[in-house]
């Protein structure tokens, strides 16, 4: 039968000023890195869901009726340590299991916005240990259904929503899914946040928070 290959990435990490770590140090190469995860991941299921539908016996077609058992591997995306990235426009989430993470660096929008995207693939997401500074809306948007991301060790500094229906921190579906593990807003510190389908329980870090009907 057909023969099944995926494309391996072409925008790769490397080696940061500390010498060590291999990760992202400038805005454009990252979303552009991010933007080719999107792509390959999507092409990767339709590659797998067709060879499935060409190669199975009707009877065996099962594999694929239900989309949870096809399983993504993560995708790690490294900034570079202590890195400050001038963003020109928000990174866009759009596949399973990807990982943004960086130990002590900044992320400063230089014309507002949003800093990050999350569509409707876009489950089980990991954020890790960045400042996000210079919001003019809402942060992180997860607008679309089924959405969900975790963010560990973050802060927000300097974001303001431009209006009530812009929280600061998140603008949420009311069908997708934020946490916040030991994060910081300027108004608050919170060490254990969840907000799922309206809910808006957690103190300061709430009154920070959109979740649409």
């Amino acid at each position: 039968g057909e023969n099944v290959f995926m494309f391996d990435p072409v925008v790769l990490p490397t080696l940061c000023p500390d010498g060590k770590t291999k990760g992202f140090g400038d805005w454009l190469t990252l979303q552009a890195a991010i933007r080719e995860a999107n792509y390959l991941t999507a092409d990767r299921y339709f590659r797998w869901k067709n060879y499935f539908d060409k190669e199975l016996k009707p009877d065996e077609a099962f594999v694929f009726f239900d989309d949870t058992m096809y399983y993504e591997e993560e995708f790690w995306f490294t900034i570079c340590p202590k890195a400050t990235l001038k963003a020109t426009g928000p990174l866009f989430f759009n596949a399973e299991n990807m990982v943004l993470e960086c130990n002590q660096c900044r992320i400063e929008l230089l014309r507002g916005g949003t800093h990050i995207a999350f569509g409707p693939h876009a489950k089980d997401a990991v954020v890790r240990g960045i400042n996000f500074v210079g919001a003019t809306t809402s942060s992180a948007t997860l607008y679309y259904d089924g959405a969900s991301v975790i963010f560990e060790d973050c802060r927000w500094s300097d974001n303001v929503g431009r209006t009530p229906q812009h929280g600061a921190v998140a603008d949420v579906n009311s069908s997708s899914a934020v946490s916040f593990q030991r994060c910081e807003t300027d108004e608050t510190k919170v060490s254990k946040y969840r907000g799922r389908r309206g809910n808006t329980e957690g103190g300061g870090l709430a009154s920070a928070l959109t979740v649409r009907g």
